[in-house]
């Protein structure tokens, strides 16, 4: 049969073939190259031969080829990428290493104590500064919370972390949830001898923006309070001991002008009334450093008393009238129907209100004017000294209220003054529960606002404790 025929002569005229090996080929009856596997059906004499042409087949094994090629070329880059940022990544890894020893370095070198605390009140870090200023070492606290540390009453190296911690164990909490805003207090430490720190705690973010812990930057100011104290109580000392010479200098000029001591001749009255005007600068200098010097220390009582606003500022702007004539300066109160009766210390009050009339009065050109507003503002009184004066720079503004500040346009235009009676004015309304600003544009005028309290929310008891940086007291004048 034709077919059989043909497949046993194609196959070697066996009977069975299973197919041809790797290497047999031939070329079929189209003409093509190909790989060829047969069966022989005998019952039907028939057989079955598979064809696959040699391109086809190859380009299955060029595919694969191709794929190990690929694969082969895609792993050696892998590798060298790999390679590659493992390189990064001990160079970084070597880098973040010496960046947290030198930031370990500076923590463990630096002048003010460090304590960085979890919520929950862990101790994270503890730098040898504040280890010597709290008295307690690392591995003391290890393990332990500050609320624990705290409650050993009976072991006293605890003591001082405990009055650093005092607004925290007593519930003032509010910086690791509810605010990232820092906080600053002043502690007294025994560590056994006596350390006035101040304390600054500040939220530590994290880089999603929540606040993961905090911490406290301990520093100690026992040296700076010292030499504020003995400074302070040198000039006390240096002013009292100034109040009797200027106090016979001033009678004893005021005699000699006046023709207590004898007939003088004009010229010699104008030469006297230079001198007794100077002593009375030096008074008023005396004046203001005890002044200050008693505010700083905390060391004067109010008298706090029920009175009529109004009527009070009135009577003080009717004796400054004189002033006002002498620079021909109109003067303008603007006042409301009624008030009720206000708590403040009279005395106080008035050289707060002088100070701002006078300094309205000194630095405004004549002819110009000065507005006195009062206005009923709840739960307070507003009170708004407007004067048409040389005003003051506006970078200079925030510092118009420290001791010894003047303005530079004001040196300029008048050597006289101390500086110290804005801050002078400005604790006295502090301590009368109220509080104080300024709007000023220069070459226009200035307004000085400031406010007292309708009623008070603590005793005036209380208040006269208030302390020494809001405290303020005038002495007698020498006048």
């Amino acid at each position: 049969k034709w077919c059989y025929a043909t497949f046993s002569r194609r196959f070697g005229g066996e009977r069975e073939v299973d197919g041809l090996s790797a290497g047999d080929r031939y070329v079929n009856f189209d003409g093509v190259t190909v790989f060829a596997a047969g069966r022989l059906i005998p019952s039907l004499g028939w057989g079955v031969i598979t064809e696959e042409p040699l391109s086809d087949a190859y380009s299955a094994v060029y595919r694969t080829l191709i794929a190990g090629i690929t694969l082969t070329v895609f792993a050696v880059v892998l590798l060298i990428v790999i390679s590659f940022g493992m390189r990064r990544l001990e160079r970084l890894n070597k880098f973040l290493d010496v960046e947290r020893r030198h930031t370990l370095s500076i923590i463990s070198n630096l002048t003010d104590g460090l304590i960085e605390y979890s919520p929950a009140f862990g101790i994270l870090l503890l730098n040898p500064e504040a280890e010597r200023l709290l008295g307690i070492r690392d591995e003391d606290i290890e393990g332990r919370t500050v609320r624990e540390l705290a409650a050993e009453n009976t072991d006293a190296r605890f003591k001082a972390l405990a009055a650093i911690f005092a607004g925290e164990l007593a519930g003032h909490e509010g910086f690791l949830d509810r605010s990232n805003v820092s906080h600053r207090t002043e502690v007294s430490i025994y560590t056994p001898q006596e350390h006035i720190v101040r304390v600054l705690t500040i939220p530590v973010v994290g880089s999603e923006g929540a606040i993961i812990s905090n911490m406290k930057i301990i520093h100690d100011v026992t040296r700076e309070k010292l030499i504020e104290r003995l400074k302070t109580e040198f000039i006390t000392i240096a002013a009292h001991q100034l109040r009797t010479p200027l106090s016979a200098v001033k009678w004893t000029l005021r005699m000699a002008i006046d023709g207590d001591l004898g007939a003088i001749t004009a010229e010699q009255r104008e030469f006297l009334s230079k001198g007794y005007h100077t002593n009375e600068r030096m008074i008023h200098l005396v004046n203001d450093l005890l002044d200050v010097s008693r505010i700083e220390e905390g060391k004067f009582g109010y008298q706090f008393k029920e009175g009529d606003l109004i009527g009070f500022l009135s009577e003080l702007l009717q004796e400054l009238e004189s002033r006002f004539r002498e620079k021909k300066m109109k003067l303008v109160f603007q006042k409301p129907d009624s008030l009720p009766p206000l708590l403040f210390d009279p005395e106080k009050l008035s050289l707060a209100f002088t100070n701002l009339i006078s300094n309205a009065i000194n630095y405004t050109p004549s002819g110009g004017s000065v507005t006195v507003t009062v206005t009923r503002a709840d739960p307070n009184v507003e009170v708004r000294v407007t004067d048409t004066g040389v005003g003051i720079p506006r970078d200079q503004i925030p510092r118009l209220f420290t001791k010894f500040f003047r303005g530079d346009n004001v040196v300029r235009m008048q050597t006289e003054g101390t500086g110290l009676g804005l801050f002078i004015v400005k604790n006295i309304i502090l301590s009368h529960g109220g509080d104080i600003r300024v709007e000023s544009d220069e070459g226009k005028g200035t307004t000085m606002i400031f406010t007292l309290p309708l009623h008070w929310d603590v005793p005036p008891s209380e208040v006269a404790l208030v302390p020494a940086e809001n405290d303020a007291f005038n002495e007698t004048a020498l006048h």
